[in-house]
């Protein structure tokens, strides 16, 4: 039985491991971040539009900050 319990263990750390990504490592920018720095919107809204199906809070402040 214990046997089982260690390999559970094991197992579930194993896949566990792998679900961070490294899109959670990016700084958010909040809206009023965006408002200071115009160059830096512009540039963020480009790349967002380059790749729609990204799914990013940097998008959605950048675009909300008009």
């Amino acid at each position: 039985m214990f046997k089982y319990y260690i390999s559970a263990v094991f197992i579930s750390s194993v896949m566990l491991s792998g679900c961070g990504s490294k899109d959670e490592e990016k700084e958010v920018k909040t809206r009023s971040w965006y408002k200071n720095h115009p160059e830096e919107r512009k540039a963020v809204i480009k790349a967002c539009q380059d790749n729609p199906g990204v799914k990013d809070p940097n998008c959605v402040n950048a675009w909300l900050e008009d």
